[in-house]
């Protein structure tokens, strides 16, 4: 597989550790995100302290959300043929999408993997103490939340796009994405955003 990509697909979960409470993903096209996709899923289970604490999701937003079922063939169709990227995806989130039933047959590339290889030839212009996704986050100066599907999504297109493309500087400026209030009746709902105008 060709790891220089203008087309594709990011994605990234939220989970208990087996069940999925949240799926984001970004479509790309020529570098240029096109289309999101984001949205809670109801894992039938209580979300643990720890779980809510790190993720920010809470049971009020998962017992109001769909279930992985309901969830998945959108998600599918959402993706369609394109290689999925993300951060451990070979060894996390496909994981878990086959233990829920849903094995991707995709493409995929696992930033994770392509950041350890430049990690371990020493290719970074400055220390980085490991490859995990807060780490190139905070090295590039991407200003966004974490453990959040989408937002996951977005830092990881860009540290696709910077891996890929060799930049490797440790960044002067922040890349800042401010956080939008969302309304709470919203929360639980599906949503896919594709830019095309109405």
């Amino acid at each position: 597989m060709d790891p220089k990509l203008h087309d594709y697909t990011v994605f990234d979960l939220e989970t208990t550790g087996k069940k999925i409470i949240q799926i984001g993903a970004l479509k790309v096209r020529d570098d240029q995100t096109v289309a999101k996709f984001s949205t809670y899923v109801n894992p039938l289970e209580k979300i643990n302290d720890y779980v809510s604490h790190l993720t920010g999701i809470s049971n009020y937003q998962t017992d109001a959300a769909p279930l992985i079922d309901e969830v998945m063939p959108d998600f599918l169709d959402f993706v369609g043929d394109d290689t999925l990227v993300g951060h451990n995806i070979l060894s996390f989130d496909c994981n878990v999408l086959a233990d829920n039933g849903y094995p991707v047959a995709n493409p995929k590339l696992d930033t994770l993997l392509l950041a350890n290889s430049y990690k371990k030839r020493g290719l970074f212009a400055a220390p980085i103490p490991n490859v995990r996704l807060s780490t190139l986050k905070e090295y590039y100066g991407i200003n966004i939340n974490s453990h959040i599907a989408i937002s996951d999504c977005i830092t990881n297109n860009i540290v696709y796009q910077k891996l890929r493309d060799g930049d490797l500087a440790k960044a002067t400026e922040i890349i800042d994405f401010t956080p939008k209030q969302v309304d709470s009746r919203l929360a639980g709902q599906r949503f896919v955003i594709t830019g095309h105008q109405i």
